[in-house]
């Protein structure tokens, strides 16, 4: 196939995702839970954490996404999601790495909408929701409104799988159910914590010494990196009658640079 060919779909492609209509995401919170880890007399000041201290610790920001195109594995930054314009700049990216022999993702397409039926609408929709869903309540410790200093970390998500379209608005809602954990983040706990650490690091010394295997001084150098957010898993309610789906939880470790 020729380059110019080539050039034709990329533009073609370009053109179809900068016409697709973005839709906001709207979530509402059913039934909210706190498990409370600090002392007895807190939980009544834990126990009000209300819907708008939720809005200001997760859903301050507009989430956004499209029905046409399934992005819920490509790979895509969930930050990109707040912008719409991102979003699409971030697609046309996305579709241009298909050409990547190394890196070829199948299922990232602009779906036509004459092969496209309601099923695979509502399917595709849905894996959309939820991969945005595990990105707005991920498990980094966030205060609560109002100056408080109580923090805390969402434990689990649950959502039906339902949503509701507003055609006019292009809007899509949703129901969830959100479970949190409040966090002790004390400086005796981070003390101790050092000292375990300490003894550690000295026993192994100890033990080396005595084996007549000194390990030599050198220094480690690491590739610097960013802090990752480690997403939350979202368990699905049963629908129809069906068994109940518990997606597994994916973890991404921390990483903080050692001098």
């Amino acid at each position: 196939m020729s380059s110019n060919s080539d050039k034709d779909i990329d533009e073609e492609t370009t053109d179809k995702i900068n016409t697709i209509q973005v839709h906001e995401l709207e979530v509402k919170i059913g039934k909210l839970s706190v498990r409370n880890h600090k002392k007895k007399q807190d939980e009544d000041k834990i126990n009000e954490l209300t819907e708008s201290d939720i809005d200001s610790m997760y859903l301050k920001p507009t989430y956004h996404l499209v029905e046409e195109i399934d992005f819920s594995s490509a790979g895509i930054d969930g930050n990109v999601f707040k912008d719409p314009k991102k979003m699409k700049t971030a697609f046309i990216k996305k579709s241009e790495s298909l050409l990547d022999f190394f890196n070829p993702i199948k299922n990232f397409v602009v779906v036509d909408e004459i092969d496209d039926n309601s099923k695979k609408r509502n399917s595709r929709i849905r894996r959309n929701i939820n991969f945005l869903l595990k990105h707005i309540f991920h498990k980094k410790p966030v205060k609560r409104s109002g100056g408080s200093k109580d923090k805390f970390s969402v434990s689990s998500v649950i959502w039906d799988g339902n949503f509701k379209e507003d055609k006019g608005s292009y809007k899509y809602s949703i129901n969830i159910d959100l479970v949190l954990i409040s966090i002790i983040d004390l400086p005796f706990a981070n003390s101790v914590r050092s000292f375990c650490q300490s003894n550690k690091e000295a026993l192994k010394t100890a033990f080396r010494r005595r084996m007549n295997k000194i390990r030599p001084n050198t220094k480690k150098f690491k590739i610097p990196t960013k802090d990752s957010v480690t997403n939350v898993s979202v368990n699905m309610k049963p629908r129809n009658g069906g068994k109940k789906r518990k997606q597994r939880k994916t973890r991404k470790k921390t990483k903080k640079n050692k001098k």
